[in-house]
């Protein structure tokens, strides 16, 4: 099925022209951007050609305005290849960040910069892999290495949005409420891409001020009567966290949403029921909390879950069911490291062709793509448990850091988010880094005893870290690697 997003556009703006494409929140007074004037606009920086010339390479580095994302769009129109970039926050390293966009910029070669500055040429030579590509570069979110740059085709990006569409029965009346950055594949589909295609009016948050105050998605989802969210587990967590510290907290109204979709690796059971119950005075539907696997070299989303009557999804070791591959992706696990649980593999029509400027040895001549994820398959339902590179051996017993990670979280005085475990120097026991202030809250002996009773491995070291050691990736991950590294640089400074 081929679809063009310009004609598409075009038929939204003749049909509702007032309607709100996009509306943006942040000040007194919410500024809505109507489909008409979105074509306008877009015609404009079409006929000036300020956003680049057809095979060219454009990166757009903001946060979420206006103008970041007609140039974006624009150049999607005019053949042009964009890529979002991330915008430095406060919550990230300062010079990690500067030093891996210093990297992408030697690495690739963009031909256009755009930020909030306006364009600026870098390059006047163009990348011949380009040159009959047709869509955008997606940059994956560096969990695990430096970010990859995904190429992604529009015929590619047509057949997912229909397959998500089918998945979700969207239709032009929904409305979706958004904090997601969009240089993350979250962000980018679920609210930019799939609106557009589908005609709906999308609500814009800035992440870094919904990091701060979450509770302003709930107000936009009460004000707007918005019908469809997406954001990752944490999110969840980070409202619960919010609304349990906040002082008489104001109830709102989320009786409108359909779904409430996290898509996570994993999504947790345990999460679920916390906001469940946490937010079922806010008239919050027992049908709306869903799950999803997705990522950015199948353009989105592998799987979804759909609603069921009672609103329960299936679960395993409080890992929810990311629910059935959506129409057109297989899925199938291999390589198990425990039982029932194995690297996943996929293979979908709108899977990505490669990644620009680097061999892509991760899809088989078969066509089957090895997603570097753990999980496994129940009643043709997907569970997905982690990252391959999340798998620890300790004298030769193979155990998922992140399960390890997540139960100390959990713990009084320690932070969600915020542990990292890795290995000795033997291979023979944990070592377990944490940030922020346990003040003796959890003993260390407390620590030890769970690990070595649930993962039937010892604990060597637990040692505290200032706020901000650990690397996180663009989407909030522990960047594992990344922080190996940080943490071998700083040596006999995080030794205990």
């Amino acid at each position: 099925m081929s679809r063009e997003l310009g004609n598409l556009l075009r038929s939204h703006a003749q049909r509702t022209p007032s309607k709100p494409a996009f509306r943006f929140h942040g000040s007194d007074r919410p500024v809505e951007v109507g489909y008409a004037q979105l074509v306008d606009d877009l015609d404009h920086c079409l006929s000036s050609r300020q956003y680049g010339q057809p095979g060219e390479l454009v990166f757009i580095t903001s946060a979420i305005r206006y103008e970041s994302i007609t140039a974006y769009l624009a150049c999607v129109l005019g053949h042009a290849i964009p890529a979002f970039l991330s915008p430095w926050t406060p919550r990230q390293d300062r010079n990690i960040h500067a030093t891996e966009m210093q990297l992408l910029l030697e690495r690739f070669h963009p031909n256009l910069l755009v930020d909030a500055d306006g364009a600026r040429r870098l390059h006047a030579q163009r990348n011949p892999a380009l040159a009959d590509h047709d869509g955008f570069l997606q940059f994956s979110s560096g969990t695990t290495s430096l970010k990859k740059g995904v190429l992604i085709t529009l015929d590619k990006l047509d057949q997912q949005l229909a397959s998500l569409g089918e998945a979700l029965a969207i239709t032009h009346q929904d409305k979706i409420a958004s904090w997601l950055p969009l240089y993350h594949d979250m962000g980018l589909i679920t609210s930019l891409f799939l609106p557009l295609y589908h005609g709906c009016t999308v609500d814009y948050l800035d992440p870094v001020e919904w990091s701060f105050r979450p509770d302003t998605l709930f107000d936009v989802i009460g004000q707007q009567a918005s019908t469809l969210c997406w954001q990752p587990d944490f999110a969840f967590r980070h409202l619960c966290n919010f609304y349990r510290r906040a002082d008489k907290p104001q109830p709102r109204n989320l009786s409108s949403l359909r779904a409430l979709i996290s898509c996570s690796e994993p999504c947790r059971a345990s999460t679920f029921q916390e906001f469940q119950q946490a937010f079922r005075p806010f008239s919050l539907p027992d049908d709306c909390l869903q799950t999803s696997y997705a990522m950015a070299e199948t353009v989105f989303a592998v799987s979804q879950s759909q609603t069921t009557v009672s609103g329960e999804l299936a679960v395993r070791n409080d890992i929810l069911s990311s629910g059935q591959p959506v129409a057109g992706c297989d899925v199938r696990i291999v390589n198990p490291v425990e039982e029932g649980v194995g690297a996943i593999q996929i293979r979908s029509p709108f899977l990505f062709d490669g990644y620009l400027n680097q061999a892509t040895e991760s899809i088989a001549s078969d066509g089957w793509y090895n997603t570097g994820d753990l999980g496994s398959l129940a009643g043709g339902e997907l569970f997905v448990v982690g990252r391959v590179d999340d798998t620890l051996v300790v004298n030769g017993k193979k155990i998922i850091a992140h399960q390890i990670e997540q139960h100390i979280g959990a713990q009084p005085g320690f932070k969600p988010g915020r542990i990292f475990c890795t290995v000795n120097a033997d291979h023979s026991a944990l070592v377990v880094y944490f940030e922020g202030d346990n003040s003796g809250t959890t003993t260390y002996p407390a620590v030890r005893k769970w690990v070595s009773t649930s993962s039937g491995v010892s604990l060597d070291r637990l040692v505290e870290l200032p706020l901000g050691t650990l690397v996180k990736s663009s989407s909030g991950k522990i960047a594992r690697k990344k922080t190996l590294a940080k943490l071998d640089a700083l040596g006999s400074l995080v030794a205990s």
